[in-house]
């Protein structure tokens, strides 16, 4: 593991670990993981150059349909199927996540890492915009159930989310070569400090439901390890 990558594991648990002695004081944190997202995408989006960025999507658009395809239809289908066999009543549960959208944190996260932030941004794009139809396709495909999205809402809040940071990135490389040149170098570190509170936001939210029910949620950490692991082997091959 490099260190980059141990510092990101060591925070995010950190901050799990004291929002488990702030629940008292969620009801006034309650809208910082939201804004720790505008945070996250305005500081991995500052260093791409988003024409840059159109022309790669562009070139590789053969690739990207068929990891889409994969990611959103195929690799659910597969996760579905081995819970289904293993852990029935976590099938449906692990559907839901293996087919949800890498959304905004694809890009916060290839920053972190050090990867190519432009082409997790356009994944991240395609994949948001994709999830509130192929989501309830899936679960009627597998499970026989009809699950009911606004979709509207659910664009708007997507919308929201990355146009913001878009445009605040966009302003800020024009407007401030200084905070351009600032937000690249240290962009690492303010990012931990973005996965430090939202850590500790939704952990001060959920850890009351974690103390009272240990067994489910011992069942949710294997089922979410179980999808991690699948993930990861999927995108060696």
């Amino acid at each position: 593991m490099k260190l980059r990558d141990f510092m990101g594991v060591t925070v995010a648990f950190t901050g799990c670990v004291i929002g488990f002695f702030l629940v008292p004081f969620y009801p006034w944190m309650d809208p910082i993981p939201f804004y720790t997202l505008w945070g996250s995408l305005y500081v991995a989006f500052v260093p791409l150059d988003m024409g840059v960025t159109t022309r790669l999507a562009w070139r590789y658009k053969g690739a990207f349909v068929v990891f889409t395809i994969a990611r959103h239809f195929i690799l659910p289908g597969i996760v579905f199927g081995a819970f289904w066999l293993l852990m029935p009543d976590f099938a449906l549960a692990a559907l839901l996540l293996a087919g949800a959208s890498i959304a905004v944190n694809a890009p916060f996260m290839a920053m972190l890492i050090g990867t190519d932030i432009g082409m997790a941004t356009v994944l991240g794009v395609v994949s948001s915009a994709l999830v509130p139809f192929s989501l309830p396709v899936l679960v009627d495909f597998f499970v026989g159930a009809r699950v009911e999205i606004s979709r509207s809402a659910m664009m708007f809040t997507l919308a929201q989310m990355i146009i913001v940071p878009t445009v605040a990135s966009v302003l800020t490389r024009y407007f401030s070569p200084w905070l351009t040149r600032k937000v690249t170098e240290q962009g690492y570190f303010w990012g931990l400090a973005m996965v430090f509170l939202s850590s500790v936001t939704i952990l001060s939210k959920y850890a009351p439901d974690l103390v009272n029910e240990p067994q489910l949620v011992r069942g949710c950490f294997i089922a979410a390890f179980g999808v991690m692991v699948m993930l990861i082997i999927v995108g060696l091959l």
